[in-house]
């Protein structure tokens, strides 16, 4: 009887032991968590928002999508530099962010619309032409407020990338 006492002290011993290692091992594992997503966070040279960061008894797992494959190498180096960190399983996906293109004649057509109802540039004689994104102003107006209030309006439509304001101001005679 007292030898089977003595088994099922050690054997309650044993799994209290087992028990506090194992929750010892989740505090260790969520702590790496945070440490990784701090890191991950603080570095300039990627963008790692839609990452994610699970840790299972020392294994970092590291999911979502990135746009290119050296911040899937870094966010994989990051990981496998924090202490503790046992290995790195990286399912990172490459995914160049969606870009919605919008066309030429539409930009030119909003930016014409947009200056036909602004105050200070309805009255003034501006043509508007897109290439690629490219947005040209061309004509006189009569001071250069307008000028400048025109660039500002084209700048604003979306899917503008640059403009060329070649508008002149009419001198007054």
């Amino acid at each position: 009887m007292k030898r089977l006492f003595v088994s099922f002290m050690m054997i309650l011993g044993l799994v209290s032991f087992l028990a506090g290692c194992a929750e010892m091992q989740r505090t260790e594992d969520a702590s790496t968590n945070s440490i990784i997503k701090g890191r991950l966070a603080a570095d300039n040279n990627i963008h790692l928002s839609q990452v994610g960061v699970d840790t299972a008894d020392g294994t970092v797992y590291l999911s979502g999508i990135v746009p290119t494959s050296e911040q899937r190498m870094r966010a994989e180096q990051i990981a496998r530099n924090v202490h503790g960190v046992r290995g790195v399983v990286n399912n990172l996906q490459i995914a160049a962010p969606v870009v919605p293109v919008v066309e030429d004649p539409v930009i030119t057509s909003s930016i014409k619309n947009r200056l036909a109802a602004d105050r200070m540039t309805s009255l003034a004689r501006i043509n508007v032409d897109t290439t690629a994104g490219t947005v040209y102003l061309n004509g006189t107006v009569s001071m250069p407020e307008q000028r400048i209030r025109a660039e500002q309006l084209a700048y604003e439509v979306r899917g503008v990338n640059r403009v060329i304001n070649n508008l002149q101001v009419a001198s007054v005679p």
